[in-house]
């Protein structure tokens, strides 16, 4: 008599625990019948041709669209480039990208790439010195991966870097400050105005007239006939 009471007190419980989760659910509304499907008329000769047509259309739109993108020069061809502003070791000089007045050299490179430039801008140098500098050469190098602690260290070693080719080419370093143009670029703005990929080593080019608009970037392990081409149009 007792198992019976208790069996039946958990018949009892479990039918309650099931009558609550039903009554609990959510509602969820009647199902709909599903829509038939109309029928669809038979496509004839004249629709297909259409269509067709259609298709090709638009694949000669796309196609000449991706033929003028591709052919277009880059954006920054058309216009005057970003007025870039950095300050040049050794002279401190101010130098602002856009407000040069003459043809420009500008060498970018990083730290695992600036010998190659150091001597290019060097024969550039020798080619026109002791006479006005007809051109702006610069190198800019690229120090974005130092943190700001170690910055101090890094502008002393490049104002050593100053002071040698200063000695190296000019009998009086004074004459050094209208021709060498070291200039750090801790931000790496070079890169994103100028669209360079940050690879490693860094090596490019960028060929500006005097107007601040960009004649050519080259990437060549050597530049030095595209540069040679540019100076020549130049003067």
């Amino acid at each position: 008599m007792f198992k019976r009471i208790i069996q039946t007190g958990v018949n009892l419980t479990r039918v309650g625990i099931h009558t609550l989760a039903e009554t609990l659910k959510p509602e969820s509304p009647p199902e709909a019948p599903a829509p038939k499907e109309a029928l669809r008329p038979k496509p004839t000769a004249s629709s297909i041709s259409s269509l067709r047509a259609n298709l090709i259309r638009q694949a000669g739109l796309k196609h000449s669209r991706s033929h003028s993108f591709a052919d277009e020069p880059p954006a920054i061809l058309k216009s005057r480039i970003p007025n870039l502003t950095f300050m040049a070791v050794g002279s401190g000089k101010t130098i602002e990208l856009a407000n040069l007045f003459k043809p420009a050299v500008l060498f970018v490179s990083n730290r695992d790439n600036v010998d190659a430039p150091a001597r290019w801008n060097g024969e550039i140098i020798q080619r026109f010195y002791p006479h006005a500098a007809p051109i702006f050469t610069a190198n800019i190098i690229v120090l974005n991966e130092f943190p700001l602690p170690t910055r101090p260290l890094v502008k002393r070693e490049l104002h050593k870097a100053y002071q040698r080719i200063a000695s190296q080419y000019f009998s009086d370093p004074r004459a050094a400050v209208d021709w060498v143009h070291i200039l750090p670029d801790w931000q790496a703005e070079v890169l994103a105005s100028f669209h360079l990929p940050l690879q490693r080593p860094l090596l490019a080019v960028i060929l500006l007239n005097q107007d601040a608009r960009l004649l050519k970037i080259v990437q060549t392990p050597d530049p030095m006939p595209e540069i040679e081409k540019a100076i020549n149009e130049w003067l």
